[in-house]
């Protein structure tokens, strides 16, 4: 029987206009309500931009937050784990990427992110609103090497779809020992410290509310929800993945714009 669900946020509940579906939010609070299965969110996303999606979905399990360098009560903000990359790893990274692979970066911390003055974030007329919601809470400096003083929760690349492989397999070569390096959308790469990925962080928090993995089900779109998803007892790929992730399910369901998971968890559990 199911016990915990971990769902992935953007790309998985999120339609790509950022907005959840009142299918979705029914859907997720009738399984917690009527079934007594626990939701929680497990995103590449901070914390702090989890927290009004929790408040929505009256999810009350702690929820694993920048690909699972931390987990967080979405009640007290108290950290239940707290990984994040060494100051000293974060700034050899940075040197390398701004002298040798010059890309927009966002070096993220608690409460927002760090970009350098050459990012083009800044110069996009109509952004979009994920790069609305990061420029909100940036601080801009002039080199992020120099300028970053404290340990990333992650490092996010923007990269071109077709120049991802070969960046994630140059990164892999001289920093793979120490971090954890994957594509995280069609559009990015993201840097975690080591042995830090949503997967693990899944099996650190389903330990601690004494859950077996065969008792979750875990939902994801990207590469960064793939070693969730190969953890959990059912695993569940959305349409819009790419099929390395497919391949790994048990399920494929429709894509995130037109309600995939929440047509398939409302078939599955009956609500």
């Amino acid at each position: 029987m199911l016990r915990l669900l971990a769902l992935d946020i953007d790309g998985t509940i999120l339609r790509d206009d950022g907005t959840i579906s009142p299918l979705m939010i029914d859907v997720l609070r009738k399984i917690q309500e009527e079934k007594g299965v626990l939701v929680t969110l497990a995103s590449g996303r901070l914390f702090q931009s989890m927290k009004g999606l929790a408040q929505t979905l009256n999810i009350q399990v702690p929820m694993i937050s920048s690909n699972g360098a931390a987990i967080v009560d979405p009640n007290t903000g108290q950290k239940l784990f707290y990984r994040p990359i060494p100051l000293p790893t974060a700034k050899s990274v940075l040197a390398y990427l701004e002298d040798h692979l010059p890309r927009d970066l966002l070096v993220n911390h608690e409460n927002g992110f760090f970009i350098n003055r050459h990012n083009s974030l800044l110069r996009i007329p109509d952004p979009s609103p994920w790069v609305r919601e990061r420029l909100a809470r940036c601080t801009v400096v002039d080199r992020l090497a120099d300028g970053v003083h404290f340990e990333p929760l992650k490092i996010s690349i923007l990269e071109e779809t077709a120049r991802i492989p070969e960046t994630v397999a140059q990164l892999q070569k001289g920093f793979g020992s120490v971090l954890n390096i994957y594509a995280s959308s069609e559009f990015s790469i993201d840097l975690n410290a080591s042995r830090v990925s949503k997967g693990q962080t899944l099996a650190r928090l389903a330990a601690r509310l004494g859950i077996r993995r065969e008792e979750i089900l875990a939902a994801g779109n990207a590469e960064n929800d793939l070693d969730m998803i190969q953890f959990a007892g059912v695993g569940i790929a959305m349409g819009n993945a790419p099929p390395r992730v497919r391949h790994a399910a048990d399920f494929v369901v429709g894509d995130n714009n037109e309600d995939g998971l929440a047509v398939f968890l409302k078939e599955y559990f009956g609500v």
